[in-house]
């Protein structure tokens, strides 16, 4: 196939398979609804375009790159989150042609005419690009800086080594793991020409240092200025160490705390976990560097444990596990054909990859050791911290090429029919097919049709919510405090479409997990389970049903206010207003301010016509909250009680 017709077909399966995606998911609400780090970034952009060009006043915790990218794309295009996208997917388009160039920069027409192809339709690509995240970008910048360094090398060209710094400054300030790319560069240029003078290779490297300063060096100003404090582009880095090298670290993402894994949730917790340990105040450097330094002791404390988690983080680094992010890509697996075409998932391209760099070991040539290089940054800089889908596809791209190269080779083993080759080649591949795909159970499957139940829940669509839970529920999480939380909204939903048997099958269901579990229980999540079942009750009327329930929970913890005046709600329904008015009583006893209390106290007063306790009680609500509607209007009822007894 000629050059150009290799061109047109990357360009159309690019295209093809874009389009067909997009198709695929563009009635499912995360498409035009951000969610997790999305809805971070897109109210970053929404900051900065009410004339913060700042973006706040504080160090910055997430990278900033991405939320100027859709500032600026939301200020020419208005604030239409899918915009970025299509922008995003068709930079998907421009990067297997860059990745096609750079594998026949680095090898020759087959190997860059089977990583083209590879590039175009590789379904994580597309995945990614469809999302408001700073992946696709970050891959784009990178296979940019890589390409640039190439051409310097045949060109020698001073301006491609400032611009592909320049490249590699916009990934560091978009992605921060980019930092590792910088020392293997900067060794392969004053490594380049044996032959130079050691004054044109630090001018050079000066050169290319001079382009990875272009992003870098305003972000570290804006931070000094807005805080007195020294950091060059986020304080994240010792957070996200510490999550990827601790005694409880399974290799992939897990929160500070539980149940605390959107953005807001993570920077406040990494602030008030390390003041709570420093016990003062902390800067965000300092911040930063208290989490580093927990890491490193406990790589020093347990070197022998520390080993064993860099071999699995290593092993998940190959491994054909996506590990998901808020929008699960095994949920859109589900989904789409492309997610299933064979010889295309990662657990194939990156044995592959291996086999290729295998063969081309004794290939001493600048170019490929450049391509080593780059793959080797992004496997450091992953498995140094810990394994995530997204941030190992800044390496997909180099690893395609190696895989690439492999096929090539194989082609060439099977037309000079070297049989015995070709079976060491398949052995020495099914091995690695099979440690890629190796379960590692580290990841709660469903979590993709939770995101979107919840949203579907929260959007007040209960039917389809109710439809995704089940699916959730279907592939059966193994994490505990997951499954609790899919039966109990499953259960919210059958209660809003007043399907009340379905939704006391979910919370009994619920509470025999818990119990299942073996003391101690939940007790917490227990409780909400039961109040779930009493609710259910008090909605049907079942009062007694009711009572014994939401009684059982007061029993167990009395300090539960809320449960108190649930039970005095239905204590009053039922006509037992001397256990009402018992339990209104110790509420305000506690909660001198709940004027839901208080009113319904003053309801029961003014009902029994007690108008003097009424009154005062009244009286109390509007002291409590002046002008309450509510309470105003309940004061011109017992108005109009008072006449009807004169």
């Amino acid at each position: 196939m000629s050059y150009k017709r290799q061109l047109l077909l990357i360009i159309a399966l690019a295209l093809a398979v874009r389009l067909v995606y997009v198709l695929q998911i563009k009635d499912l609400p995360f498409f035009a609804t951000p969610v997790g780090d999305e809805a971070a970034y897109h109210r970053t952009a929404q900051v900065i375009l009410e004339k913060d060009l700042a973006a706040g006043k504080r160090v910055f915790y997430q990278d900033p790159f991405y939320p100027y990218y859709l500032a600026a794309v939301y200020s020419f295009f208005g604030q239409n989150t899918v915009v970025p996208k299509a922008i995003q997917l068709f930079a998907g388009v421009l990067c297997a042609l860059l990745i096609f160039y750079a594998a026949r920069a680095v090898f020759a027409p087959p190997e860059a005419a089977i990583a083209g192809i590879i590039a175009a339709v590789y379904p994580l690509f597309f995945f990614f690009e469809a999302q408001l995240l700073k992946s696709s970008l970050v891959v784009l910048l990178t296979v940019t800086a890589f390409y640039m360094l190439l051409s310097y090398h045949g060109k020698r060209r001073g301006r491609l080594l400032f611009f592909s710094g320049a490249c590699l400054s916009a990934a560091i300030v978009a992605q921060g793991h980019s930092y590792f790319y910088v020392p293997f560069i900067l060794w392969w240029l004053f490594k380049l020409d044996a032959g130079l003078a050691l004054k044109q290779k630090l001018s050079r490297l000066a050169l290319f240092c001079a382009g990875a300063s272009v992003f870098i060096v305003p972000v570290a100003v804006r931070n000094y200025a807005v805080s007195g404090d020294f950091v060059l582009t986020t304080y994240q880095a010792g957070t996200n160490f510490y999550i990827g090298n601790n005694a409880s670290a399974t290799g992939i993402y897990s929160p500070l705390r539980e149940g605390r894994e959107l953005p807001p949730f993570e920077e406040i917790d990494a602030v008030a976990l390390a003041e709570a340990g420093a016990g003062r105040r902390l800067s965000p450097s300092e911040i930063s560097s208290y989490w580093f330094k927990k890491g490193f002791d406990f790589i020093a404390g347990s070197p022998a444990r520390y080993g064993r988690l860099l071999a699995r983080k290593a092993v998940l680094y190959v491994n054909n596990l996506e590990a998901p992010d808020v929008i699960d890509y095994y949920f859109i697996k589900d989904r789409s054909f492309l997610f299933n075409i064979p010889l295309l998932s990662f657990g194939i391209i990156c044995p592959l990859a291996i086999l290729g760099i295998f063969f081309t070991l004794r290939d001493k040539s600048q170019k490929v050791t450049l391509l080593r290089y780059f793959v080797i940054a992004s496997f450091l800089s992953v498995i140094l911290f810990y394994v995530f889908s997204r941030y190992r596809l800044q390496g997909v791209p180099f690893i395609i090429i190696f895989a690439a190269a492999a096929l090539s080779r194989v082609g060439r083993f099977y037309r000079e029919k070297r049989g015995k080759t070709l079976v060491a080649v398949a052995i020495a591949l099914a091995a690695l097919v099979w440690l890629s795909h190796y379960d590692t159970a580290v990841t709660t499957p469903g979590l993709g049709y939770d995101v979107t139940a919840t949203m579907y829940m929260d959007k007040g669509d209960f039917e389809k919510a109710a439809e995704y839970f089940r699916q959730a529920i279907g592939k059966k999480p193994n994490n505990l405090s997951v499954q609790l939380k899919l039966h109990s909204n499953l259960a919210r939903c059958y209660f809003e479409l007043a399907q009340y048997g379905r939704a006391a099958a979910e919370y009994d269901a619920a509470l025999e997990i818990l119990r299942r579990n073996g003391p101690p229980s939940d007790k917490q999540a227990e409780a909400a389970m039961q109040m779930g079942l009493g609710f259910i009750f008090q909605r049907t009327r079942e009062y007694d049903k009711a009572v014994a329930i939401f009684e059982e929970v007061r029993d167990k913890d009395p300090g539960r206010l809320d449960v108190r005046v649930t039970l005095a709600n239905i204590y009053k329904k039922q006509g037992k207003l001397k256990s009402a008015v018992e339990e209104f009583d110790y509420v305000l006893s506690i909660d001198t301010a709940n004027i839901v209390a208080c009113n319904n106290l003053a309801n029961i007063y003014r009902d029994t016509g007690k108008f003097a306790e009424a009154r005062r009680y009244y009286q109390r609500c509007l002291e409590i909250a002046p002008g309450n509607p509510v309470v105003t209007k309940n004061v011109e009822r017992l108005k109009d009680y008072e006449k009807r007894k004169e």
